[in-house]
C-alpha cells in the first residue's frame, strides 16, 4: 500500500496562470492600476492579499496553493469586519444579556445530562464564540457588498469551507487516488476565480477578463454588479 502511494505525484502543476493574455495584458494593467489607493490597504489589507493571491497561483503542492487562497481571503474578510467589529452577530449589551441566559439554560441541561464540571466550563466557555459570524457567513456577506456571483464556478463557500477546515486540521487533503484529487482542484480553482473577482471589483475593473481555470474570456459586469469602491 505505501509504494502505491508514492506512485502518485504531488498535486500540484508547476505553472502560474493568467487572467490576461499577452495581446490584451497591458490594457488589463492599466485599468487594474487605475483602481489601485492606499485605502484599498487600509480597508482591506490589499497589498498583502494580494501577495498571498500570487502565491496562490505559483506551482507547488495543491494544498499549499489552497491554502495561500483562503489566508488571502481570510485577511480581506478581516480587515474589512472582523477589525472593526464589523461581524458581530448582535451589538454587546444585547449579546451579554443572551449569553447570561443562555449558559444558565445551558448549564442546567449539562448538569442534567451529568456531564463533569470541567467539560461543563469548557462548552460554556465556547459558547461565546457565537457572538461573531462564521466563515461562511463572513464570505457571503464580502460577496454581496461587493456584488460578486459566483455560482457559475461549480462550488459553493460551505465547500471551501470544509476543504480550508480538512486541510488546515489535517495538513493534507486529496489522498491518492484521481477522484479526491479532481475533487480538489476543482474547489481550488472556484476559490481562484472568486478571489479573482474580488481583487477586479476593488481595483474598480471594468471590461473583460481572461479566466483561466475555465479558459473563457468573462465581461467582468456580467460577474459584478458593483464594481465601485465602496
Amino acid at each position: 500500500p505505501t509504494l502505491h502511494k508514492l506512485r502518485f505525484p504531488k498535486s500540484g502543476p508547476p505553472y502560474i496562470r493568467m487572467n490576461a493574455m499577452a495581446i490584451s495584458i497591458e490594457r488589463f494593467v492599466q485599468s487594474g492600476w487605475n483602481g489601485y489607493s492606499s485605502e484599498l490597504q487600509d480597508k482591506y489589507g490589499f497589498d498583502m492579499a494580494l501577495e498571498l493571491y500570487i502565491h496562490s497561483n505559483m506551482g507547488g503542492p495543491l494544498e499549499t496553493k489552497f491554502l495561500n487562497a483562503a489566508t488571502c481571503l481570510e485577511m480581506i474578510m478581516d480587515k474589512a469586519y472582523s477589525e472593526n467589529e464589523g461581524d458581530k452577530l448582535l451589538d454587546d449589551k444585547t449579546f451579554r444579556v443572551f449569553y447570561k441566559n443562555m449558559k444558565d439554560h445551558a448549564k442546567e441541561v449539562l448538569t442534567m445530562m451529568q456531564i463533569d464540571d470541567s467539560t461543563q466550563d469548557s462548552v460554556l466557555r465556547s459558547m461565546g464564540g457565537m457572538q461573531r459570524r462564521s466563515f461562511v457567513d463572513k464570505f457571503g456577506m464580502l460577496l454581496k457588498d461587493w456584488g460578486i456571483s459566483y455560482h457559475d464556478t461549480g462550488v459553493t463557500l460551505d465547500e471551501i469551507k470544509k476543504v480550508r477546515n480538512n486541510i488546515t486540521h489535517q495538513g493534507k487533503y486529496a489522498e491518492a487516488n484521481t477522484e479526491s484529487f479532481n475533487y480538489l482542484l476543482k474547489v481550488y480553482y472556484g476559490l481562484f476565480s472568486i478571489l479573482t473577482r474580488i481583487f477586479l471589483a476593488m481595483l474598480n475593473y471594468e471590461g473583460d477578463y481572461f479566466d483561466a481555470p475555465n479558459s473563457t474570456w468573462i465581461k467582468f459586469e456580467d460577474v459584478c454588479k458593483r464594481p465601485e469602491i465602496k
